[in-house]
Formats: C-alpha cells, structure tokens, sequence
C-alpha cells in the first residue's frame, strides 16, 4: 500500500512540474531577426526616389519629371574613360534645378569643376545652390550685384555650396544693411553693403571656405552628399563631414529687384513677396565649432535645389535625390461579425450558467492561463482517479 501511495505522489509531481514548460511554450516569442532588439525593425531615414548616371544621356524617361535643364545641346553630355555624365557648360546646359519647391530632402552626386577666378570674381564658379526662388530661377547663375561689383555671388535668395580647386565654399544669402559681403576667410574680393536694397537683388553672400582633406580636389570627381532636415544641411565628402549649417527663425520676407539690373522689365518687382526664409544661419566645421553666422539672411524654408556655374563648367554623375522616410499607414480590416443566434429561455428548474471572468487581462494572456488551468485540473483529475483505484483494489485484496 505505501509502495502505491509513493507511485502515486511521484506521478502528481511529474504533473505539476511540466506545467512550467508548457508555459513557456505558449510564450509570445522573442524579437525576430533584423531589428535593434526591442521588436522594432530599423526605420530609414531616407528613400531614393529618383537616380541617374547619365549612361542614357538624359534619354531615360524619368528625368524631365524631377529636373529640368537649360539649353543643352549633344556636347553636355560627355564620355570620358568609358563613363558617361553630364558636362554642364557657360552658357549651355549651364543649370539643373528641380522641379518643385521642399522643405526637406537628401541629393547626393559626383562632381568636379573648373574655376574661372576665384581670387578676384566671388560669383565664377560652379556651385549647387539650395533653397533659392523657383520663380525667379533665372537669377540663378546671375550676379547678385553685377560682374562688374567683385563681391557679387551667384544667385538671388538661398545657400550656395560653391565647389572648386581643394575648396568647398559656403555662401549665405542675406539683407543686413553695414554688413560685409564675400568671404571672411580664404581667398576672394570683400565689400561693405551700407543698404542691401541698393543691390541688383536687394541681397548679398557672405561665405566661409573649408579645405577638403589633403589629397582631394574637385579637379576630379568627388562624391558628395547634401542633406536638409529639420533646418539642419549637411554637407560631406568622399563620405568625410565637412560641415554643417544650422538653419532657424522663420520670419516672413520680401525683396525687390533693383532699377539698377540690366533687365529694366524687372526692375520693381519683388522677387520675394512675404515668403517664409530662415532669418538666421550658423555654419559649423566638422568639430561641431562655430565658424560663421549670419544674421538677416535670406535662406527660403521651401526652395528648389540648383546645379549650375557662372563661367566654370562642371561634371555631374551618380545623381540621387532622396526624400525623407515616411512610414506608410497599417490598414486593418475589421473582423466579420456574425449576428447573434436566438438562445432558448431557460427552464424554471436549470440555474443559468455564470462564467467567471477576470477584470484585467493582457494580450495573450487568456489563451495560455486557460490552457495551464485544464492541464492542471486534467492532472489532477487523472492522480485521483489513479488513487482510487488503487484504494479500492487493496480493499478487495484484504
């Protein structure tokens, strides 16, 4: 009898010890592969939405829906060394601008340019300028204040990326009256401005000139990425920061073109007229060290992006443009319902059924504690079956 009574506690623990392991078994699983660890699959920052290396010319039937070029001809597309790109030339082909004004976005290419004078003419060279006027494009690649005025730089509102020799060149657009225009370091021509409306553009430049890492020249190809994001450029090289320029007070602005421009049909009319622009620029080196800022400027929150010269042709490839990410909406279907079934009365002599609930529950939780409960109720149950027999039997056998 104590033989079958130790048998039979035995198999109750053997039970009862299994439940654990049928848990865990019901567990909602682990991270999957390919996330950080949390659950959470990595989000991209950005999304390339269009790309060319000009292999087709411009021949590839995407093109012309994201950028538009200016009086190209067979000769702005050159091959060199078995690899084709874009060979933008004064005046054919001289610009490449986008379609649309944004906000934010990422471009990265290959580039390389000539210089015309850098030491005496601000505005002859070759530059990707960002956040300028689409309305007034055609200011582009003009001087904001003439050839003749040394100081002048291309453009009419916006950030030029000036890029030449071993220099990358910041220029900041603005209209401060008694400020400086040209650069405050480096090489170039510098110039007080006692009243920015005086100008052809109602604005003036005011750059800062970083050198890139020894042994690099945009005399050859060099891969570059620019990004805008939050009011934040970034600007690298051959995958080095160079620097970055912090963009902030959005203040609304307007700014006339002067009766001094060549075109007289312009003269008067605004070429900003209450626009949104970032009043303040702070250009930082790659330290994160504030080298230059400029109050006043003239930097436009929806702008367009231009590639384009003032007498220094360039050499474009591996275009991208990226847009930021943006996660597309979950669409869930509601569950089918059915209609409820009639259920019959019940009789004066049967107690209706109660089910007891819990009143807090998490996710997945219900499944595997009902699951736990029959096993452990199914034990049981089988334990005491086993126990009476085994009682009755020895019973018999006295």
């Amino acid at each position: 009898m104590k033989k079958r009574i130790f048998i039979l506690l035995l198999a109750l623990l053997i039970a009862v010890s299994m439940l654990p392991v049928m848990a865990d078994e019901t567990a909602t699983p682990g991270p999957s592969a390919g996330t950080d660890g949390s659950g959470d699959a990595q989000i991209p920052e950005w999304d390339a939405v269009y790309t060319t290396d000009f292999e087709n010319g411009l021949d590839d039937g995407e093109f012309y829906s994201y950028f538009n070029t200016y009086d190209i001809d067979a000769e702005n597309i050159v091959t060199e060394n078995e690899n084709t790109y874009y060979y933008g030339r004064f005046p054919k082909g001289l610009k490449i601008n986008y379609l649309w004004e944004v906000e934010e976005y990422k471009v990265t290419f290959d580039f390389k340019a000539d210089v015309a004078d850098p030491e005496t003419q601000n505005a002859y060279k070759a530059a990707l300028i960002l956040q300028h006027s689409l309305g007034f494009l055609n200011f582009v690649n003009e001087p904001d204040n003439s050839d003749d005025d040394k100081t002048s730089y291309q453009g009419a509102s916006g950030l030029g990326i000036y890029m030449w020799r071993n220099t990358l060149e910041i220029a900041v657009t603005t209209n401060k009256d008694g400020g400086v225009a040209g650069p405050v370091n480096g090489i170039g021509k510098t110039g007080d401005v006692a009243s920015a409306a005086d100008r052809h553009f109602g604005i003036y430049g005011v750059s800062y000139q970083f050198t890139l890492p020894e042994g690099k020249t945009f005399e050859e190809f060099r891969s570059v990425d620019v990004s805008l994001k939050g009011g934040l450029v970034s600007v690298s090289v051959d995958g080095t920061l160079i620097c970055t320029v912090e963009l902030s007070q959005v203040e609304e602005a307007t700014t006339f073109c002067h009766d001094s421009y060549w075109n007289k049909d312009l003269a008067g009319n605004s070429i900003l007229d209450g626009d949104e622009v970032y009043r303040k620029a702070v250009i930082k080196d790659a330290q994160g060290q504030e080298v230059l800022t400029v109050d006043d400027a003239i930097v436009m929150k929806y702008g367009t992006f231009v590639f384009t010269n003032r007498c220094a042709n360039y050499g474009l490839d591996n275009l991208t443009y990226y847009e930021p990410h943006v996660e597309a909406p979950v669409i869930t279907e509601a569950p089918a319902t059915e209609a409820p079934k009639a259920t019959e009365a019940p009789k004066a002599t049967e107690a209706p059924e109660v089910t007891a609930t819990s009143d807090v529950t998490l996710d997945g939780e219900d499944d595997d504690n009902t699951l736990i409960v029959i096993i452990l109720v199914c034990a049981i149950v089988a334990v005491a079956a086993i126990f009476v027999v085994i009682v009755v039997t020895g019973k018999k056998k006295k």
